[in-house]
């Protein structure tokens, strides 16, 4: 399998280092994954209502963990944050892994920010973990429906943009059409029970 690491700022890897997320000169997600699973786990959400106040995006998980860090640190360790709490991450196995029933989901959250007197309010992509069913249809399984409807109408325009070039691919769509609903049917079969 070949190397998946990339170059990092030295200072990144000292922190990295100093919070004892290295193995050898490796990143250990999987102990990075376990010390996010650390702070979603006292959040817990049972209720809708507590997803606002609960979720921590990627700026505070990186805070819980590393405490305050220069710009650029900042901005590597947010990267490997955010691709450790994607849908399908190293936190969701760590969470797995615990046999414990949650479901890493997200949610936009909205974040306040002062500044000299001013403030800002941001919104972001807010990460917590629920046992609850009806969160994790919403937020876990709603996410990957919209993803797919976003890549289904981006093939649909594909599709349109090449038969207005090129109208003798008309012909051609149902067959794509057929491809695609085929392939939905392969990788997520109908449950007949």
């Amino acid at each position: 399998m070949p190397n998946k690491e990339v170059a990092m700022l030295q200072a990144t890897i000292e922190v990295l280092r100093a919070s004892d997320f290295l193995a050898g000169e490796r990143i250990d997600r999987k102990a990075i994954a376990l010390s996010c699973c650390g702070q979603y786990e006292p959040r817990a959400v049972s209720l809708e209502g507590e997803i606002q106040d609960s979720s921590l995006i990627t700026a505070e998980t990186r805070h819980l963990l590393f405490g305050d860090v220069d710009g650029d640190v900042e901005a590597e360790l947010d990267v490997l944050i955010s691709q450790l709490t994607g849908p399908n991450g190293h936190v969701q196995d760590a969470l797995a892994d615990g046999g414990n029933g949650f479901v890493l989901c997200a949610s936009r959250v909205q974040r306040t920010l002062s500044n000299g007197g001013g403030s800002i309010t941001i919104t972001r992509s807010g990460k917590f973990i629920t046992k609850n069913v009806d969160l994790i249809e919403q937020y876990y399984w709603g996410a990957g429906v919209d993803r797919y409807a976003q890549s289904i109408k981006a093939l649909n325009d594909r599709v349109d943009l090449a038969v207005e070039r090129q109208p003798t691919l008309a012909d051609r769509k149902p067959n794509l059409i057929a491809k695609v609903y085929a392939r939905l049917q392969l990788e997520m079969p109908k449950d007949e029970s």
